[in-house]
């Protein structure tokens, strides 16, 4: 970001010295044209100030001074703003590459069919890997439906041990439950886990959430 504040202040420094170089060059035409209405008044006794001729010499001078002042500030407002679309647009392009360098994969998933109103448990092992000891908390999101991501579930999720510490080679096993509703419609649910302590490691919980089978009496069979 230095890098690019020092560059528009060096673009800032050189637009200002063009502006100034084109103003004094405004302000010499200009004199230039009061000059050359001067000299015709001294080369005419009776002048009418009003005449086409000198009307028209006047203004096509002034106009012509005017436009070419116009037109360089235009090229000069026109290279500034170039100057910062580029500069922004590179800024974006940076951290949409940062942003996609942080998207990492799970480490792994854990899948269970479940029925609705029951629970569903699982168990796993976390190796510190590390060379220096790691303070570790599990935190998991809301669980997502596939089918459709604006159903969403926050089903009790209990992790033993949710927080713990590990040294350098230890392994810890954890263990989760996850408490189904009754209410929940039947289909595919899937929350990110997050292990702070490894970040950015996390992991995936899968649940394929079905109905429980109905009981059929011995006369229906």
């Amino acid at each position: 970001m230095s890098q690019e504040q020092d560059s528009i202040a060096k673009d800032l420094e050189d637009i200002l010295k063009k502006t100034i170089e084109i103003n004094t060059q405004y302000f010499k035409e200009g004199s230039n044209l009061v000059g050359q209405l001067s000299n015709s008044n001294k080369q005419k006794k009776t002048i009418n100030p009003f005449q086409p001729e000198l009307v028209a010499g006047a203004f096509t001078a002034f106009a012509k001074l005017n436009l070419n002042h116009y037109k360089n500030m235009v090229d000069l407002s026109f290279e500034f703003s170039k100057k910062i679309i580029n500069s922004d647009f590179e800024a974006s392009n940076d951290h949409d590459v940062t942003h996609e360098e942080n998207i990492t994969e799970p480490a792994f998933v854990l899948t269970e069919t479940v029925f609705i109103g029951s629970s569903a448990q699982f168990q796993f092992v976390l190796d510190n890997t590390k060379e220096e000891e790691a303070i570790c908390t599990l935190k998991n999101f809301a669980f997502i439906k596939e089918e459709d991501s604006n159903n969403t579930h926050d089903f009790k999720t209990t992790f033993t041990p949710q927080s713990f510490q590990l040294n350098p080679g230890e392994s810890q096993t954890i263990k989760i439950k996850v408490k189904i509703g009754a209410k929940v419609e039947p289909g595919n649910y899937q929350s990110k886990v997050q292990v702070l302590g490894f970040e950015p490691a996390h992991f995936l919980i899968n649940l394929n959430v079905v109905k429980k089978p109905t009981k059929t009496s011995a006369n229906e069979q």
